[in-house]
């Protein structure tokens, strides 16, 4: 069998077979039916690790401090961990050419899934940019799922909006959207009877806006013959559809297209549709180079992957008025120390035992610097090098380094309270005298005595945790009242 991989873990990254992978990154199972993912933090935020499930109840993730190594039980992939601004975006399409979006808060913002008063997830529509709508119609043809739905994460890279795709699920539905289903519903019943009656040619209600706007393409001899028996049919609905996803786009072709009425016979009630000299589909427009602008900027619809240019005109006002960028107020970011907290304690004083001058001199790399300790592994050092100093004086003499060992031995005692994970101690080393030490390549300075400073304390209890939570829907809601429909809080 295969060999394992070699797994080596530190604070802020982890090393598989030699690649580094930083934290944060997701850990995702590889068998595709397991929804427990994993986020990992580096111990610089804090550290800690959230875990993604299925949603049970009100929760989706929950967020667990003490938790720094990955999980070793099973196969797992580690992707780059994306920040979304506290949203995802869920895709659903229906044929290459009709997709609904809606939006809701990402789980790994603070687990707590929003519902309306019905018990559903709150969610509202998004507007879809070009490459968003690219992307959905190649999900589509590659996969080969028809009916699909995926998860888009959008972040905001300049003044480029860009997607990624990070999970795709066949046989996907909307939840709850009767516009949707209606859609949904039409273009199935197109298909149904495009397959039964391949030469009459119906009109796409749903895909309407693109087919609208889409010159057939339509073989001579095809016309020919048609011309001699008298009949208005034009290509059938599947010759329509590959012309759309081929994209031909018959420029010279100046022939008027009739379209029949989906009840009416092969003859009667034609309604003609007239090709702008500009138009290519959608995929002559982006073949291989993807559109990266703002959903403002680009125009778009919610919840189809098409628009007519009356719509896009209608939208704008005026035809010859060109859309200029326009800037939405997406969220406010209010950041305030408030809360009940446990005291914050420091215990310091000179330092000059050859330890842990010792520990100084291999982490700093100035010795006329002060040196902060926060991470992991060089905390478990110094509590080892404190370990060491202690057994030092005991072997010397308990009495005659009696004040040494009460400092020595308080300083353990508050390392090893705890265990090491998030940023409830903190060290620090600040030095404050130094010698010059001859060899024979040149002269060293080191650092002779040293102001050591240990923190911890100041962490936020559960009541102060109570009382951020109100202070933070207070201001939100006083700021920002949420307005009918949907306000900048809708997400």
């Amino acid at each position: 069998g295969k060999e394992d991989p070699e797994i080596e873990e530190h604070d802020d990254h982890i090393e598989v077979n030699g690649v580094i992978i930083n934290k944060p990154f997701v850990e995702k199972p590889v068998d595709a039916d397991d929804h427990n993912i994993a986020i990992y933090y580096p111990s610089s935020a804090g550290g800690g690790c959230k875990k993604l499930f299925r949603k049970v109840g009100d929760r989706s993730s929950e967020f667990y401090p003490e938790i720094n190594e990955i999980r070793r039980d099973g196969s797992y992939i580690y992707e780059e961990f994306i920040e979304t601004q506290g949203t995802d975006v869920k895709m659903y399409t229906v044929g290459p050419d009709y997709g609904h979006a809606e939006a809701r808060k990402s789980p790994a913002v603070d687990g707590k899934v929003e519902r309306n008063p019905d018990g559903k997830e709150v969610r509202f529509p998004v507007i879809l940019t070009l490459r968003e709508k690219e992307i959905a119609r190649r999900i589509v043809l590659v996969f080969k799922q028809q009916v699909c739905g995926f998860d888009i994460l959008r972040i905001q890279e300049g003044d480029s909006l860009v997607s990624y795709v990070c999970d795709v699920n066949g046989w996907s539905f909307v939840k709850n959207s009767r516009k949707y289903y209606d859609d949904c519903a039409t273009i199935l019943t197109e298909h149904m009877l495009a397959a039964v009656k391949p030469k009459s040619k119906i009109s796409f209600s749903a895909l309407a806006p693109l087919l609208a706007t889409m010159e057939d393409t339509v073989e001579d001899t095809y016309r020919s013959k048609t011309k001699k028996k008298r009949h208005n049919r034009g290509p059938s609905i599947a010759d329509r559809v590959k012309s759309l996803l081929m994209g031909d786009n018959a420029s010279n072709a100046n022939e008027e297209d009739e379209a029949l009425d989906l009840h009416a016979s092969d003859t009667e009630n034609s309604a003609l549709c007239e090709v702008p000299e500009d138009f290519k589909p959608v995929r002559e427009i982006v073949p291989d180079r993807l559109a990266t602008e703002p959903a403002s900027i680009v125009p778009s619809g919610a919840s189809s992957l098409a628009e007519t240019d009356d719509d896009a005109q209608s939208r704008s006002g005026d035809p010859m008025v060109k859309t200029t960028h326009q800037e939405e107020l997406r969220c406010v970011l209010t950041v305030i120390r408030h809360g009940d907290r446990t005291p914050k304690q420091k215990l310091k004083g000179d330092i000059t035992e050859e330890r842990f001058l010792q520990y100084f001199h291999d982490h700093t790399a100035d010795v006329k610097k002060d040196l902060k300790v926060k991470a992991k592994k060089p905390m478990v050092e110094f509590l080892e090098c404190v370990k060491a100093v202690i057994k030092d004086k005991e072997q010397e003499g308990a009495k005659k380094n009696r004040e040494v060992l009460y400092k020595v031995r308080h300083i353990r005692d508050i390392l090893q309270r705890w265990k090491f994970s998030g940023l409830n101690r903190k060290l620090q080393m600040k030095p404050r005298k130094w010698i010059v030490e001859e060899y024979p390549d040149g002269n060293v300075t080191k650092c002779s005595e040293l102001q050591l400073v240990v923190k911890w304390g100041g962490d936020l209890t559960k009541l102060g945790e109570k009382q951020a939570i109100n202070l933070g829907k207070r201001l939100r809601n006083e700021l920002y009242p949420d307005a009918p429909g949907g306000g900048i809080l809708r997400l």
